[in-house]
């Protein structure tokens, strides 16, 4: 009779402690989620600095460093793109950790993701002296996928493949393993003869954070992520991950992925590059700024040596970032934002005495003074209305005399070509590629003539190496515009 009550007491504990354990599995699993919801969101402001700084080291590279400067400049950008490497994987794992890496589905060619992966090893694989071959295998030319996602996990072998190297050749592969109807499993393959892994280490390599040796940390560096990132896209793409390997001859890795065959296609791909044009005349271009009101050729030329053709470039990005400093102006002042409005305009003022615009440069001083002097300060709207004058008169003549500033002939978008090239800016975006702002300014009017508002804030954005917000810009046009979803399939 005395057990019954301890029986019951017992029960009831374990009801207690089985409760207890499972709020706090509960509570554990949402710390977690939080966790990685918050590095997820956390990417534009982690990244974006670090793109800024990368594009001003960038920049400076373009205005004829000394031979000293090029040493630290080059060891700068080392430092900062190991920086960015290690933050996008930590953020990209986060994101797949907390199902925020969408896979996408559109049409591209095979051929484009092995080159670019290529591309994107080859010279370091040169400067180590070794062979790199790509081979296209049996898959068909067009398939439909994500071809985002499949060239960061392909890359991600390959980028392993050069660092664990010394000696020999790279090889990276794609072929057809089977298909039903339009589903498609490609194997991709990355071929090396570098330093290979013991078998018993093999398990280990794509759990998060580790690495076959703890030697090879300190002596490659890398945080051990790359590979648990390819292993977990592949899932979400419906494949495999796995490798072959033995010390001292080199290794395999391997993955496989299913994707669609891509319907309609024609034999070669749409170009994105624009058709080739004459040089414009430099000195005829020059002849014509100098009858712009307000800007003194001569001292913006001064400024950056007498280089032409970079003043050109500086009057360009003036007049394509620039455009919308009165609106922003005004949004300020009417917010009653006075600090936000002087910075504007102290902004302006620089910026004018940069490319030789003098009477922006007075105008936009003389209002700086005004609003940091507050109340005691002159009348501020005749100031105001000067800056707006001066600034005007400055983007009209710019338009009027820069070729690249011209407003194309009225023609019909390439929607396919804009596709391409919007596909591979999100490319570049994502790995905080400074080409993303070259290829910008080679089809940037293309982009805003297409996409109207969207495409100007696309532009501005990768301009000012704002990545991260650039490529929410892009998907927002992606979704604005059916045109760019045309070529996308059902997931």
């Amino acid at each position: 009779m005395n057990q019954r009550p301890k029986l019951r007491y017992r029960r009831l504990e374990d009801v207690r402690r089985s409760a207890d354990l499972r709020q706090a599995m509960i509570l554990a699993e949402a710390a977690n989620n939080a966790k990685d919801a918050f590095l997820a969101n956390m990417s534009h402001e982690i990244r974006t600095p670090l793109n800024i700084i990368l594009g001003q080291i960038h920049l400076l590279t373009e205005e004829n460093p000394t031979p000293a400067q090029v040493v630290r400049l080059n060891k700068i950008t080392a430092a900062a793109e190991r920086l960015l490497l290690l933050i996008n994987d930590v953020l990209d794992l986060s994101r797949i950790e907390s199902e925020q890496m969408p896979i996408t589905r559109s049409d591209f060619q095979l051929a484009d993701v092995l080159d670019y992966v290529a591309s994107q090893v080859g010279e370091q694989a040169r400067d180590k002296g070794l062979r790199l071959d790509v081979r296209h295998g049996n898959t068909p030319a067009w398939l439909n996928g994500d071809p985002a996602r499949l060239r960061q996990a392909l890359l991600n072998y390959a980028q392993n493949a050069v660092k664990f190297t010394e000696r020999g050749s790279i090889g990276l592969s794609a072929r057809l393993e089977a298909e039903e109807g339009d589903t498609l499993l490609i194997r991709f393959e990355v071929r090396d003869s570098g330093i290979g892994i013991a078998r018993d280490k093999i398990p280990l390599i794509f759990q998060p954070f580790v690495q076959a040796d703890a030697s090879m940390t300190r002596r490659y560096g890398g945080s051990g992520l790359g590979l648990v990132i390819t292993r977990r896209l592949v899932e979400l793409m419906g494949g495999e991950t796995g490798v072959d390997s033995e010390p001292g001859r080199g290794s395999l890795f391997w993955f496989t992925v299913r994707l669609q065959r891509a319907a309609g296609k024609a034999a070669a791909p749409a170009s994105t590059a624009a058709v080739a044009a004459a040089p414009p005349d430099e000195t005829a271009i020059i002849d014509g700024l100098r009858r712009i009101p307000g800007l003194d050729v001569e001292a913006g030329l001064h400024v950056v040596r007498n280089r032409r053709s970079q003043y050109l470039r500086l009057l360009e990005m003036f007049a394509k970032s620039h455009r919308d400093d009165l609106d922003r102006l005004r949004a300020a002042l009417a917010a009653g934002d006075n600090e936000n409005a002087r910075l504007l305009a102290h902004s302006l003022k620089g910026v004018g005495g940069n490319i030789g615009a003098a009477g922006l440069q007075q105008a936009a001083a003389a209002f700086e003074a005004a609003l940091k002097a507050g109340a005691d300060g002159p009348p501020r709207e005749p100031l105001l209305a000067a800056v707006a004058a001066a600034h005007g008169d400055l983007l009209a003549g710019l338009h009027r005399h820069l070729p690249q500033l011209a407003p194309p002939p009225a023609a019909a978008v390439d929607w396919p070509a804009l596709r391409q090239l919007l596909d591979e800016l999100a490319v570049l975006l994502e790995t905080a590629d400074m080409a993303a702002y070259q290829r910008c300014n080679q089809h940037g009017e293309q982009i805003r003539q297409a996409l109207g508002d969207l495409g100007g804030r696309l532009v501005n954005e990768i301009e000012a190496f704002a990545f991260p917000e650039a490529l929410e810009t892009l998907t927002a046009a992606r979704l604005a515009f059916p045109q760019l979803a045309a070529a996308q399939a059902d997931s």
